[in-house]
């Protein structure tokens, strides 16, 4: 029987896919838990703008608005009583203070200061970071002493030091500048030596005689009938001290408490009244934070702390020594942000749209290409095609789909960069709890994933740089590539970003606010300095006005995730080089391990052909290339390339004419990745 040379040409074409559909079958076996993996992958980025949104269109949607251009960082304000207790109480060992509130957090921070600064030996010395205290609460007694000498301190500098303000008619004032260290979350600690984070704040002391508290009313306090001459607080300009405005809907007690000065006088009028013949005297300790601009992306935003502690004590002054018989610590702190974050609303939601459409598109193209790679023969029934089909869609890695394209993922990043400052001090937030207790919600838990995990496309983008230059045209005429292309794992990065989810974690294990330097404000320092370096400048600001975020958390896991997967590819190296040495006779062996490469090779142009006549036009494509005589780029060979190798190739290409070519051969082709089966 005589064949034709088209026959042969076809049978031998049969076989030749049929022999590669088993070196499929044999290299990339069917995975549930690849899949289902892989699945769960495509499902979070086709719908990822469901997910984490477009973009931040207003800011009240995510933070309490305390005035036009400045949020409550917080979600709301706080406040709340630290100590009280009598004499009694305190020396009896039942009440116990909490070494957070005095040590770690940030309202601790003027504590610290004006106890430093006045040298009150009550202090214990590990609050100082000198040590590690040995316990998570302070005795009654060490508290009782701390806030009793912090008072006495203030309360005598008029004494000894002239240049300090003090009139008959205002309040005794004291105002440090201070320079403090600030690592709350995992990622501030992680490579604390290069991205250093400083905070600067000023830090108030008012003590309020017993004398002028008689002389004078809540109202005295913010508005002093001799404006002049007398100092009053600073937070008497704050709007978030109107507690009816700045604290939550929900937390109806604390909102109850309205102005922050006029809460304080009815509060000591009522230990007044619970004392009735004994002196009492008043001490704020205001601290504010100078603004802390995010830098990490190209938004603005800055974040600014501010708190005030008030301790009211009574003293029995019966005898000629006074005898301090009360004391309470009681604090309001809270949280303010900027940002500029919704000016860029429209172009990061375009962005992410465009995206996500182009996802879409290619989830598409891969389920066709995946029908019409096995032909379309009429002989072939199509149930059998749509078998074949969904076994191939579900051994193709979803990182062809995902990562493949640098398009989608060049807007996802772009987007990032754009909101990534705003939206990581949201997931900040999250972790921000009244006394250091966290207290997160598992749907909250849930939302910080999904915009968290956005990172993924900054390590995506940095890889497909990393890909490009080790794929220049140069180097693919070389036979470098016989052992594969440089890539990684297929879930690899996707690893990688979920490790960021701890990034927000706080512990006092790392956490530090340690005071670095102080220095004493003049109290003839003029009026208008003062309400100047509160504002949102950079005048009067010191190096702590910087804070890195935004992207610089991503990058910064990124870093010590290469050193962490760089040193445990050594100990396999050194324990595979140890193996081999101790079981082949002393002999080291000369072994390789496979790469395992993450996206595909984007082809626009691709036929199959003989003798310049075109034998199988493929529209849209997968082929699955292994063996010795395939070639892939403009007109190079993949010499000696493994068996055990398989290469995904997924494009749509145009009608075009080639020489006579044994194989397939692509023009034009861009390298976008690939994966080497191990």
């Amino acid at each position: 029987m005589q064949s034709t040379p088209e026959a042969l040409i076809a049978k031998n074409h049969a076989r030749q896919l049929a022999d590669r559909e088993k070196v499929l079958e044999r290299s990339l076996p069917f995975s549930w838990p690849r899949f289902l993996t892989g699945l769960a992958s495509l499902m979070l980025v086709f719908s990822d703008i469901f997910r984490g949104g477009l973009g931040v269109q207003k800011l009240e949607t995510y933070y309490p608005v305390l005035h036009p251009d400045e949020v409550l960082g917080f979600g709301t304000s706080w406040n709340y009583s630290v100590f009280a207790a009598t004499k009694e109480e305190a020396y009896s060992a039942d009440i116990k203070a909490n070494v957070w509130t005095y040590k770690f957090d940030s309202t601790s921070i003027t504590w610290r200061a004006f106890g430093e600064y006045l040298e009150i030996s009550a202090f214990p010395g590990c609050l100082f970071y000198t040590a590690q205290c040995p316990e998570a609460t302070l005795n009654g007694d060490v508290a009782f002493r701390m806030i009793d000498g912090v008072v006495n301190g203030v309360a005598n500098i008029n004494k000894t030091r002239k240049e300090f303000m003090s009139t008959n008619k205002g309040p005794v004032v004291l105002t440090l500048r201070t320079e403090n260290e600030y690592i709350d979350r995992l990622h501030q600690f992680l490579l604390s030596n290069w991205f250093n984070n400083f905070n600067w704040r000023t830090n108030t002391a008012l003590y309020y005689s017993p004398e002028l508290l008689n002389s004078i009313n809540a109202r005295d306090i913010c508005f002093p009938t001799n404006r002049g001459r007398t100092r009053s607080p600073h937070f008497c300009q704050e709007l978030w001290t109107n507690l009816d405005r700045s604290c939550a809907p929900s937390d109806t007690t604390s909102r109850a408490a309205g102005l922050l000065y006029v809460h304080t006088m009815a509060r000591l009028r009522g230990v007044q009244a619970r004392f009735p013949n004994m002196t009492v005297d008043l001490t704020f300790l205001e601290s504010q934070e100078d603004v802390q601009v995010c830098r990490g992306g190209f938004s603005f935003t800055g974040f600014r702390r501010s708190d005030v502690s008030t301790i009211i004590r009574v003293r029995d002054c019966s005898s000629s020594d006074c005898e301090t018989v009360f004391v309470e610590d009681y604090r309001y702190e809270t949280g303010l942000l900027v940002s500029d974050v919704t000016q860029w609303y429209r172009l990061v939601a375009t962005l992410r749209t465009i995206g996500q459409i182009y996802f879409w598109l290619r989830g598409i193209g891969l389920i066709l290409s995946c029908y019409f790679i096995y032909g379309t023969q009429k002989k072939v029934a199509i149930w059998i095609r749509l078998r074949k089909a969904r076994d191939l869609f579900m051994k193709v890695p979803t990182q062809c789909v995902v990562y493949g394209s640098s398009f989608p993922v060049a807007c996802y990043v772009l987007a990032h960069l754009l909101d990534a400052p705003f939206t990581y001090n949201v997931l900040e937030g999250h972790f921000f709890s009244q006394a250091g207790a966290l207290d997160i919600k598992p749907q909250a838990f849930v939302s910080y994933a999904v915009v968290q995990m956005r990172c993924v496309w900054i390590y995506a983008l940095a890889w497909h740089v990393v890909v490009t230059m080790s794929t220049s045209s140069k180097q693919l005429h070389t036979t470098k590539w016989r052992n594969g292309v440089t890539g990684v794992p297929e879930f690899l990065l996707s690893a990688f970003s979920s490790v960021t989810l701890i990034a927000q974690y706080r512990s006092t294990a790392f956490r530090s606010a340690k005071i670095l330097r102080m220095t004493q404000v003049p109290s003839n320092m003029g009026r208008g300095w003062e309400a100047a370096k509160y504002q949102y400048n950079y005048t009067h600001r010191g190096q702590g006005g910087v804070t890195l975020g935004g992207v610089v958390i991503d990058l910064k896991f990124l870093v010590c995730l290469l050193f962490l997967v760089a040193a445990l590819w050594a100990v396999h190296d050194m324990w595979s080089q140890l193996w081999a040495y101790r079981h082949n006779n002393g002999k080291l062996s000369d072994t390789h391990c496979g790469l395992v490469v993450f996206t595909v090779f984007e082809i626009p142009d691709i036929e199959y052909q003989q003798c310049s006549k075109p034998y199988n036009r493929i529209n849209t494509v997968i082929a699955i290339l292994s063996g010795l005589d395939y070639f892939v780029g403009s007109n190079t060979a993949m010499h000696e390339y493994s068996p055990r190798q398989a290469l995904f190739v997924v494009s749509i290409s145009r009608k075009k004419k080639y020489d006579c070519v044994h194989g397939y051969q692509a023009k034009s082709s861009t390298l976008v990745g690939s994966f080497n089966i191990t």
